[in-house]
């Protein structure tokens, strides 16, 4: 009863911050992470100026119980690259819009992390460099599907291109984080478990992911959902024992467990939606606690200028790089803008990552802040320059 007595009541102020946010921003017809990670480092500089030492009792006990919405989120980010591989249209041109969205800003992040290695990289300059690139690259396709069908922009051949190209770049940044993370520990390498977890992603995928193809009648029937939870914990456990991260176990979890089917369009997905108030009661929770990392109190005179920079770079390689890509793969110039735009949303994704490379040890809380601070704001800067782009609500004829 002693950790519950420390654990609810944060939990239940969490609860309320990150509701409050999300609902503040979606009235500014803003992603509700923005508002959950501004109240959060809003509440953290508070306290922190009021002299309460983070973590306060009962936070990280609440950001455990966060864990679960976050892997049951992260299964389902899985089950969804898997499933969206098939929304980019395969065609001769189709490869540059990716190059150019993933290339040109993972370049300029390797680039930001050379100069900024001396301050900042606790792990190493290499584990660092791959991160920061990544990180860079990441487009954070689910919040912008969202954003598409509120424009309704959903049946545009640019969008669709747009949301195979992120998911494309998505699964590729989640494989560099993992190569980011094996930089990092290279100074205590745990070569079993690693090894071991490698060598289970063989049958995962050559038998266990035909199996679950095969079975997704049953596998996405609600009565499964006890099952799954258990399968996506485990993996997350095991992602977590393997010296990688919790949130790679959710996430091959859910490409192994949610195949499409190759002949038929896939079920509704009863499962993941039994399991669904998990993730809205839980993940805003993540975020709020992700913000207590952050602390502008401690600034010191050159990171206000390393963050200036680093949303620069961000800026200049999502939205020069992607409409590179969309005119060298024959789009007219007002498509290749919008997809350029649509490419700079990196949103829930990019808050996961930085959360990752932190509690990984590849970044420090200096760079976090100035990252997270990006990450808003450039996917809050989606919705206007979309308005500005296309002039009105509607998709480009």
């Amino acid at each position: 009863m002693a950790g519950l007595t420390g654990l609810l009541p944060v939990l239940a102020a969490l609860i309320v911050v990150a509701q409050s946010g999300g609902r503040l921003a979606r009235r500014l017809r803003q992603p509700a992470v923005v508002g959950e990670i501004v109240c959060g480092a809003l509440l953290a500089t508070v306290l922190a100026s009021a002299g309460w030492a983070p973590p306060a009792p009962g936070t990280a006990e609440a950001e455990a119980a966060a864990q679960l919405g976050l892997a049951v989120y992260l299964c389902g980010l899985g089950a969804e690259t898997g499933a969206g591989a098939g929304v980019l249209v395969p065609s001769a041109r189709s490869g540059w819009p990716v190059l150019g969205a993933a290339l040109v800003p993972a370049g300029l992040g390797a680039l930001a992390a050379l100069c900024l290695s001396g301050r900042h990289a606790p792990a190493g300059t290499a584990a660092f460099t791959v991160f920061m690139a990544a990180a860079m690259a990441v487009t954070a396709f689910p919040v912008l599907a969202r954003i598409l069908d509120d424009r309704a922009l959903t049946r545009s051949p640019v969008a669709r291109q747009a949301l195979g190209t992120a998911i494309v770049i998505d699964a590729a940044a989640w494989a560099a984080l993992a190569a980011a993370s094996v930089l990092a520990d290279a100074g205590r390498l745990r070569l079993w478990p690693m090894a071991a977890a490698a060598l289970a992603l063989v049958p995962a995928f050559a038998l266990l992911r035909p199996w679950c193809r095969r079975h997704q009648a049953v596998l996405r029937s609600a009565s499964a959902a006890p099952g799954v939870a258990a399968v996506v914990f485990a993996s997350s456990a095991a992602g977590d024992w393997a010296g990688w991260h919790a949130v790679l176990g959710a996430f091959v979890a859910g490409i192994v467990l949610f195949p499409p089917p190759p002949d038929r369009p896939a079920e509704p997905n009863r499962a993941l939606e039994t399991l669904e108030p998990l993730v809205v009661l839980l993940l805003p929770v993540y975020f709020v606690c992700s913000a207590r990392h952050m602390d502008v109190t401690r600034w010191d005179a050159a990171l206000p200028a390393e963050t200036t920079a680093l949303v620069a770079v961000a800026l200049a390689g999502k939205l020069g790089g992607g409409y590179l890509g969309a005119r060298l793969g024959g789009r007219p110039r007002r498509e290749a803008r919008v997809f350029a735009v649509l490419m700079n949303t990196r949103g829930l994704t990019e808050i996961i990552f930085l959360a990752v490379g932190l509690r990984s040890g590849i970044i420090d809380t200096g760079v976090y802040t100035a990252m997270i601070i990006m990450s808003l704001l450039t996917t809050a800067l989606t919705g206007p320059l979309l308005t500005a782009v296309l002039g009105r609500d509607r998709p480009p004829p």
